[in-house]
């Protein structure tokens, strides 16, 4: 049976403690794509604002118990998705990751030793603020489903 890794830490609950979970992490837009008068491109970007945003869904018979759990509240969570990175002699994950999901992977998508790897995955802790939630039921189906955003604090950490 498949158990979800995905977890509050601050907040007591345990990994698997929820169902029908989706999630999606995705970097936070950081500065501009701009070309200079020659026509090329550079980045506007800054190293230091290289943060995630992630958001998770949930679906099942009761919602999460987040009352409480206000706008601007930071928590830390374990990731139920899996972050893909190349890999590059000496890197790190770019995030904490949670205990027992970093896998090294050949071209194929097989697991295989450090040293034989092209790429690791690995799920991501990150610590952010609440963003506004919300819980939607549906009576008839017997079901609600909830989600909620968390913006990364310090994406350097």
């Amino acid at each position: 049976m498949f158990e979800s890794r995905f977890k509050f830490v601050d907040i007591a609950s345990v990994a698997g403690a929820y169902r029908g979970i989706r999630q999606e992490i995705r970097p936070i837009a950081n500065g501009r794509i701009r070309r200079k008068l020659s026509g090329r491109a550079y980045s506007s970007a800054r190293a230091q604002f290289r943060q995630l945003q992630t958001t998770v869904y949930f679906e099942d018979m009761r919602p999460p118990a987040l009352a409480g759990l206000w706008p601007g509240d930071i928590v830390t969570i374990h990731c139920a998705v899996e972050l893909p990175q190349p890999q590059i002699v000496g890197s790190e994950p770019i995030r904490p990751v949670v205990p027992g999901t970093l896998v090294h992977l050949d071209a194929d998508g097989n697991l295989v030793d450090e040293a034989d790897a092209i790429h690791f995955n690995f799920c991501p802790v990150l610590t952010g603020i609440v963003e506004p939630w919300a819980i939607m039921d549906d009576e008839w189906a017997a079901s609600a489903q909830t989600d909620i955003t968390i913006i990364e604090v310090d994406g350097n950490a």
